[in-house]
């Protein structure tokens, strides 16, 4: 796999946050930011590309909360 399309997938995630996208267009999308990577294109999600992630995405996970190392300190 390509650092940036690594870097695509992992941008996509943390904005999808646990929610989900039909294969095709996450597939698209991870493209996009990709080419926007390779670019320098900025900002990489743009508003009308997340407004389509945030139609499309789905939320059936979205009220579970992921934690963080804050969440869950040591000790």
């Amino acid at each position: 796999m390509a650092l940036t399309t690594f870097a695509a997938q992992a941008v996509l995630g943390d904005y999808l946050n646990g929610r989900k996208l039909a294969d095709p267009l996450h597939h698209r999308i991870v493209q996009s930011v990709g080419a926007r990577l390779i670019d320098g294109s900025t900002p990489v999600l743009d508003r009308a590309l997340c407004k389509e992630i945030d139609r499309a995405a789905d939320d059936s996970r979205a009220h579970e909360k992921i934690p963080r190392d804050r969440d869950h300190p040591e000790g």
